[in-house]
Parts: C-alpha cells; structure tokens; sequence
C-alpha cells in the first residue's frame, strides 16, 4: 500500500495535470495559433495522468492456463488487481497477445482491495503467444 505522503503526491500531480488540460483547453478556445501547442501539451499531460494513475494500482499473480493447447481450444489467462490507495478508483486491465491489445476492461476496486479478473482467448494458428497483462509477463503455445 502507498503511504499516505506517497498517494497525496500521486494524487496532486494527477490534479496539476487535469488543471494544465483545462487551462491549454481555454488557450485553444481563445486563439487558433495555439492548436499545436495545444495538441502537444494535452496529450502529454492525459499520458503522465495515466501512467500516474498506474501507480495506485498493483498487478500480480498473471496465471495462464493450459500452457499447451490444440489449435482452436481455449486458454485461460487471469491476473490480480489490488487498488492500494485509500480511495475506490478505477483501473484499466489491458491484455495483448503478441503486443496487440486483444481486450481492455475497467474494474473499480475499493481501497485495498484485490480481485482475480479472468478472461478466455483461443488462437487459430501454432506458435508461441507472449501474454502481457498490465506488464505481467507470460507465454502458452499452441500446438497444430
């Protein structure tokens, strides 16, 4: 768990980007020579407010199971997601196979809290499939 002197930090400089949002949003609406500055600086503080937002969440105990399936059969890849903050909040679980995003969900999670999401995927093709949830690493093979 973040210490509160640690989540009060996370959650100031999410608001200082929230406020920069709003203040560049007010530059474009008064002057249209401000478009690129704009476009940079939005995108650049919606990125750090993401990245940001990671932080409150912890990751852990990726399970991909079976290892080795047939072609077409299912595998099933779950993860635990615990807000370690003193607030509920939502977090975003991505998972890409082969460093494509194949599914997105949001979960809310009261502080302190930890739930195993799960989701089923099969593949038409043999190979190696690398699994990335949230940056938890892992890999199943399909066999022809």
């Amino acid at each position: 768990m973040l210490n509160p002197t640690q989540e009060r930090g996370l959650r100031d400089k999410l608001a200082n980007q929230s406020e920069h949002i709003a203040r560049y949003q007010a530059r474009i609406d008064s002057s249209l020579g401000a478009i690129d500055t704009y476009t940079v600086l939005r995108d650049e503080a919606i990125e750090t407010q993401k990245e940001l937002k990671k932080l409150l969440f912890e990751f852990s105990n990726l399970i991909i199971s079976p290892k080795r399936v047939g072609v077409g059969e299912d595998v099933a890849i779950s993860v635990d997601a615990t807000n370690i903050s003193s607030i509920t909040d939502d977090c975003v679980l991505t998972l890409k196979i082969n460093g494509v995003v194949v599914g997105k969900r949001e979960v809310t999670l009261d502080s302190g809290e930890t739930r195993t999401e799960s989701q089923q995927i099969s593949r038409d093709e043999p190979g190696t499939y690398e699994v990335d949830v949230n940056n938890r690493i892992g890999a199943f093979v399909v066999r022809p």
